[in-house]
């Protein structure tokens, strides 16, 4: 009888990781088909690396909602593998909140790339 009752109790366990994971694909693809209907469009960069795009957009999301240091991470990460990540570099400058040495930093890499950003 115990064991009935575990087994019962580590399959219910299992169905809930389940149906949470569900939940959060459902709310990723969500936020991903609305960065898309955004119309982003990947840079030369990222057409040749595509592993990296998920991760800029990633650091966008993170942006709007606000967790700044979950999208400095991610954005620095990119930039680390791909320094001439013009969008990865933007998304950075962005991501400074608390920290403008980090803004200062991008927005020179910016220029540098693209000498038309100020």
């Amino acid at each position: 009888m115990r064991a009935a009752s575990l087994v019962c109790g580590v399959v219910a366990l299992i169905v809930c990781a389940w149906f949470a994971l569900g939940a959060r694909q459902a709310i990723d693809t969500q936020r991903a088909s609305a960065i898309a209907s955004a119309g982003i469009t990947a840079t030369a960069a990222q057409v040749l690396n595509p592993d990296k795009l998920p991760d800029v957009l990633l650091g966008r999301v993170e942006l709007e909602h606000r967790d700044y240091a979950r999208a400095r991470r991610v954005l620095e990460s990119v930039v680390r593998s791909e320094p001439q990540d013009i969008q990865a570099w933007l998304w950075l400058a962005g991501a400074w909140a608390g920290h403008p040495a980090l803004a200062l930093r991008a927005l020179r890499q910016l220029h540098r790339l693209d000498p038309r950003v100020r």
